[in-house]
């Protein structure tokens, strides 16, 4: 008997639980590239490729608008104030989310001692309390702080824009790179 009691418990947590999968996740959009700002309201705040959302997180009501953004990097510093850099627009902007999102444009120094003047920027990472661009060259990774004159730069041979770096501790950085497939 004891074996049939048990069995019925699971069963019956199964049920609940595959009713509750049906129903949740509920799609709002279909749009690209979606993030969620990092927020302390009642709200979440999405940004997509066209269009900007903000979601009540208990009723789940959304407003939403047109934005200006086509490709794009997000970024947030350890203070949790967001940005993004527009790559169509060659801008960065500052992300204010209330009562709604609203971009501010904000310069960031990229002069450079190394005689390196453009680079294609692949992320962004939290430091202290403003970001670091990171991105290539050529076969140079670059590095950049928001309120940096110059840039920390490294050369690499066989470099492509298939990575991602990460923070580890100091001013030490970790960068992972995929190797492209070649098409044979």
């Amino acid at each position: 008997m004891k074996k049939f009691y048990f069995l019925f418990i699971v069963l019956f947590s199964l049920t609940i639980y595959n009713q509750q999968i049906k129903q949740n996740p509920i799609l709002f959009e279909n749009t690209e590239n979606p993030f969620v700002l990092s927020t302390t309201d009642d709200y979440y705040y999405v940004i997509t490729k066209g269009k900007d959302l903000k979601i009540n997180k208990t009723s789940a009501q959304k407003e939403e608008k047109a934005n200006f953004l086509s490709s794009y990097i997000y970024i947030f510093d350890n203070s949790n104030n967001n940005y993004i850099y527009s790559n169509s627009l060659n801008k960065y902007y500052l992300i204010n989310y209330n009562p709604f999102i609203s971009y501010q444009e904000i310069t960031v120094n990229e002069n450079s001692k190394s005689g390196i003047s453009t680079f294609t920027r692949i992320g962004g990472i939290a430091q202290n309390n403003e970001f670091l661009i990171y991105g290539i060259r050529e076969h140079y990774l670059l590095f950049s702080l928001k309120s940096q004159y110059y840039r920390a730069y490294y050369y690499i041979s066989d470099l492509n824009n298939n990575f991602l770096c990460k923070f580890i501790e100091n001013e030490n950085f970790v960068c992972a790179m995929l190797p492209e497939l070649s098409k044979n």
